[in-house]
């Protein structure tokens, strides 16, 4: 899981592991309370996780990543941020 300090950070990170094919996810979605199953539970407010779940991607995970997976995926990450600050 990384957490981006922004939420345009983690949609640049979005678009740059998507041109290069790095496989992510954004795991809770707009958060747990949102999600469908628990509808039925009623909704109350939530603005820790509204403000992380945006922001918080999920890397690639997997015994079988090797070191140049992990270069790949750390130098995407750095390319995809500074150039985009002001």
């Amino acid at each position: 899981m990384f957490l981006c300090e922004t939420e345009l950070d983690a949609r640049h990170i979005e678009a740059a592991f998507i041109d290069a094919g790095i496989g992510h996810r954004f795991r809770y979605g707009g958060g747990l309370h949102k999600h469908s199953y628990f509808k039925e539970l009623g909704r109350v407010p939530a603005p820790v996780s509204e403000d992380i779940c945006p922001r918080a991607i999920g890397l690639p995970m997997a015994p079988e990543l090797e070191m140049a997976d992990f270069r790949l995926i750390r130098g995407t990450v750095l390319r995809a941020v500074p150039e985009n600050r002001e």
